[in-house]
């Protein structure tokens, strides 16, 4: 699937002047975050939100194009099941490391 932004990963780069930059995975800029400008207490959480955002576009992605469990009723298959629980449990821990790059809970 096509997008139209700076590819990712980003990441949150503090500037001498104490801004938050969000850097590209090409190393230019994406965006200031100007919150010392304005005293906002939160600049630092809204950096990391917005560093975070083409991993959870990606993992939002994923789910999209997942196909649904067999409706009630139907025949269930092993393999079939097996493959969704497998992609189920690589969407859940992709969703995982997003969220937690969004709120800052990243090692």
């Amino acid at each position: 699937m096509h997008t139209q932004h700076t590819p990712g990963p980003w990441t949150v780069k503090v500037t001498q002047r104490s801004y938050r930059s969000i850097v590209g995975a090409d190393g230019n800029d994406v965006c200031e975050i100007l919150g010392r400008l304005t005293n906002c207490r939160d600049d630092m959480g809204n950096a990391q939100l917005l560093s975070a955002a083409p991993d959870l576009l990606a993992t939002l992605q994923m789910i999209a194009s997942m196909s649904g469990w067999p409706a009630s009723g139907q025949q269930a298959h092993p393999q079939t099941d097996l493959d969704h629980l497998t992609r189920y449990t690589a969407i859940r821990q992709h969703a995982r490391a997003a969220i937690a790059r969004a709120t800052g809970a990243q090692s």
